[in-house]
């Protein structure tokens, strides 16, 4: 496999301080006190009362017929409320209670008035204007940088960029001539009656699909980086 070593790339930002990347913090003073924030209420059940109804089953009478007969049916006590011609309220479970939609927030856990946040519920973190992410100290480091150097930055940059992409068609290269190895294998495995899968040769191509992957993000970010470069070389030079 081809092997040269290539310089880290350096990250143009880091996570803010702050707000840890959230982008921002939860407004505590839009907080719905009449539901603490839940966005729901107990309240009574319209269903029933004290979590009982009138029992559908024998609708009240606490017997049904158990029996038909000619003269006349035999009636017994009912099944579902014992006699007590009253039953359990489905609609609570018999707690006479229900959970609905707070009144006071509508059900969005937060005052809509609130000046801190504009009832969106969240507060731009300041330190980062809500992006989540600050520049890093060796993005900072640019401005203080010489032309030269920065020149030498964007040029190595440059250099790493081609040793990856060299590195890349290597394995590209190597994972294709992996998969005719296994097509011919596994062809001459047929033909002696004998049907498994390569698990070495699939094996060696994940982990070919892992570093080029890593490679394509360490290109990016290298990208990303001279561009950073390039947009701080045209304002020394204006």
């Amino acid at each position: 496999m081809f092997r040269q070593e290539v310089t880290q790339p350096m990250a143009l930002y880091e996570s803010c301080p702050s707000c840890k990347g959230r982008r921002g913090f939860d407004c505590t003073s839009c907080r719905c006190t009449c539901c603490n924030a839940t966005g729901e209420i107990t309240a009574s059940c319209s269903s029933c009362q004290n979590g009982k109804l009138t029992c559908p089953r024998c609708e009240g009478s606490g017997q049904v017929i158990v029996k038909k007969g000619f003269f006349g049916d035999k009636y017994g006590t009912c099944p579902n409320c014992g006699g007590t011609r009253r039953a359990t309220c489905s609609t609570c479970g018999g707690s006479a209670n229900v959970k609905a939609k707070c009144h006071a927030c509508n059900g969005t856990k937060r005052n809509h008035s609130c000046s801190q946040c504009m009832a969106t519920g969240k507060i731009k973190c300041t330190t980062c204007n809500g992006s989540g992410n600050i520049p890093s100290e060796w993005s900072k480091s640019l401005a203080q940088m010489p032309i030269d150097r920065l020149k030498f930055e964007y040029e190595k940059r440059q250099r790493n960029i081609s040793t990856l992409r060299t590195k890349v068609s290597s394995m590209t290269h190597e994972y294709e001539q992996s998969e005719e190895e296994c097509y011919r294998y596994q062809e001459e495995e047929r033909s002696r009656g004998i049907q498994h899968p390569d698990l070495i040769g699939e094996n060696y191509r994940n982990h070919l699909i892992g570093e080029m992957g890593s490679c394509e993000s360490q290109i990016t970010e290298m990208e990303s980086e001279m561009k950073a470069i390039e947009k701080l070389m045209d304002t020394l030079w204006k």
